[in-house]
């Protein structure tokens, strides 16, 4: 069956708008970023990842109106955490049902709340321990169900073959080392400030995995039309997008172990 250009444009008529929006606030941004003042808060997170400088700027200041709303109501920063986490829950549900642009702005709207947290709370001064470990434990979750939805939708879905007949074990086996690599990631970050150091190296961090995932699930309908019409698995973008983040998480966390390893081993030589 071929598609036309128009069938493609009348579904992701909801897409196309709200890209439109978020690409004129991009324009806007580019004029204003050259005169406007970095944030401090943004420049002592910078690490080497697929997203830049610009790119973070961006995302504070689109956010920023939602962050003075959530002020004004006097949501607590554990009161967003908390609606990241059901968020994170519900992508993971809609991954499994096979709603994959359902799924996919469920996830950007997790990563939002996931950042609105934190920026609520150096806001507001409410920056504590709790808060920090309450946050960190719900990234886990939030992570790991929404893997679990597409190991269960792969795992069930038999009908993918594009590896043969056993594709549904493969791609299973390519979710869980995406999902364990991004478990590890943050894992050996954790540990490693638990006896004094740190590190922020590795390209595929938690705001990569979302955006990655996020991007080939928000445009699925589009690169579904787009693969059928020439004859192509329709699944593709999804495996595309999680095989990426398997590979480059792990190498984030095997940058991590060494990093944090040769630092605990140094540590230990000074002290002699």
């Amino acid at each position: 069956m071929s598609y036309s250009i128009r069938d493609i444009i009348i579904s992701l008529l909801p897409v196309i708008i709200l890209n439109g929006i978020l690409l004129l606030s991009w324009i806007v941004f580019a004029f204003i970023y050259p005169h406007r003042e970095k944030t401090e808060e943004i420049l002592k997170r910078m690490h080497p990842s697929f997203f830049g400088l610009f790119i973070r700027e961006w995302s504070y200041w689109i956010l920023k109106p939602f962050l003075l709303a959530l002020k004004a109501l006097r949501l607590t920063p554990n009161m967003i955490t908390g609606i990241s986490l059901l968020f994170g829950f519900a992508s993971g549900y809609n991954y499994f049902k096979g709603n994959f642009a359902t799924a996919g702005w469920l996830l950007v709207a997790s990563g939002a709340f996931d950042m609105l947290d934190g920026m609520l709370a150096r806001m507001t001064h409410r920056v504590t321990r709790e808060g920090a470990f309450f946050d960190s434990s719900c990234d886990r979750f939030d992570e790991a169900a929404v893997f679990i939805g597409i190991a269960m939708y792969f795992a069930l879905n038999k009908s993918i073959v594009l590896f043969g007949e056993y594709s549904w074990a493969y791609l299973l086996l390519i979710t869980l080392v995406a999902m364990n690599a991004s478990q590890i990631v943050s894992y050996v970050k954790a540990r490693g400030e638990s006896v004094g150091v740190t590190t922020t190296m590795g390209l595929m961090q938690r705001a990569e995995r979302i955006g990655v995932l996020a991007f080939f699930s928000v445009f699925y309908p589009f690169f579904k039309l787009l693969l059928a019409s020439w004859g192509f698995e329709e699944h593709i973008p999804l495996i595309f997008a999680v095989s990426v983040i398997a590979v480059f998480a792990t190498e984030t966390a095997i940058t991590r172990m060494v990093i944090l390893f040769n630092m605990i081993r140094n540590s230990h030589k000074g002290d002699v």
